[in-house]
């Protein structure tokens, strides 16, 4: 999570060029989708939790 903070802050300042950006913009996309899945993983258990009581 941390390193996806970092990414947009970088991509926040418009600093950088057009290869940097797609650079980090392509690890911010696969950041983004670990962190969905993991999510959705983390969603699922509650649900079952719930679903128990």
């Amino acid at each position: 999570m941390t390193r996806l903070e970092v990414i947009v802050a970088r991509l926040e300042t418009a600093e950088l060029d057009l290869e940097e950006t797609t650079v980090l913009l392509a690890e911010g996309m696969e950041l983004h989708k670990k962190c969905l899945t993991k999510l959705e993983a983390a969603k699922s258990k509650i649900d079952k939790v719930i679903k128990t009581k």
